[in-house]
């Protein structure tokens, strides 16, 4: 029962969206409309931030596969990847069982340079422990400002 009422209620939404008035209106507006509408008539509750998310992406998704929405902490990885303001050491590292291990260093980069090799464990960052941190942990110790220094032992 519930389902034949959604489903009804979906085209009528699509109906009066576009019905009479074809899509001689602003895309803007319809948009709109629409999000109002739903927010309004829905049968359950709704996340408005994600409905709008995902119509966004539902926008992008005709698309090249590159164009994408980047929100919260992956903005901010981006904005630092992409303006200069990420340093690392170069290294993959990797966890074998509690203890970070070099998966490779990236030739030319710092870790290379001073000699670190595949199969190296990281014990400590700087004057933390390492033994038992997530590889998500260590990145963020190890990545830093371009030019700072971390001291891997």
């Amino acid at each position: 029962m519930n389902l034949r009422v959604k489903i009804f209620y979906m085209c009528f939404i699509v109906v009066n969206v576009f019905g009479d008035e074809g899509l001689v209106e602003d895309y803007k507006d319809i948009f709109e409309r629409t999000f109002n509408y739903v927010n309004k008539g829905y049968v359950d509750s709704i996340d408005q931030s994600e409905l709008l998310i995902s119509g966004i992406k539902g926008m992008l998704k005709p698309l090249d596969p590159y164009t994408k929405v980047v929100i919260g902490s992956s903005k901010e990885r981006l904005d630092m990847l992409t303006k200069g303001k990420y340093g690392g050491v170069g290294i993959r590292i990797g966890s074998l069982r509690d203890t970070l291990t070099v998966l490779s260093p990236m030739e030319d980069s710092p870790a290379y340079t001073e000699g670190i090799k595949s199969g190296d464990q990281i014990i400590k960052i700087d004057s933390v422990k390492a033994i038992g941190m997530t590889t998500r942990e260590a990145s963020k110790i190890i990545k830093g400002e371009l030019g700072s220094e971390v001291v891997l032992h």
